[in-house]
């Protein structure tokens, strides 16, 4: 994320920050608010996703003109750096290394997750949303 606030180009920030950044925090307030059997945490959780929603749906708007006019090139650079952000918040998701450091063995626990349903949120996000730009 470094790269992408340091990069000069306006929107590769917005897109950083305002879908990559803010779509990433509001899946795992999602996934929270699904597992959590606390009425206040709902609340709370539910409160901080329509915030993020917002800056989500600001951040398409504010790009969605813009990226109509995008080189193939350009657009195609746009792309790349999405899914390489995806890859990078994916491993974070897993948290392997929170794993290996509690002892516990990872091929052991990733597939559990698989199992479960626990996909990345924010990959299911960007494989509907950024089709729309």
């Amino acid at each position: 994320m470094d790269d992408v606030l340091a990069d000069a180009r306006w929107d590769v920030n917005y897109l950083g920050m305002q879908l990559l950044i803010e779509a990433s925090s509001l899946s795992a307030l999602g996934l929270l608010r699904s597992m959590t059997t606390s009425p206040l945490v709902k609340t709370i959780t539910s409160h901080v996703i329509q915030d993020k929603a917002r800056h989500v749906s600001f951040g398409r708007s504010a790009l969605k003109h813009y990226y109509s006019q995008l080189s193939s090139s350009e657009r195609l650079e746009r792309e790349e750096l999405c899914a390489c952000a995806c890859s990078v918040l994916t491993i974070r998701f897993v948290e392997t290394q929170v794993w290996s450091n509690l002892g516990l063995d990872i091929e052991k626990c990733t597939p559990g997750l698989k199992n479960q349903g626990l996909r990345a949120p924010w990959v299911i996000f960007f494989s509907h949303e950024l089709l729309l730009f």
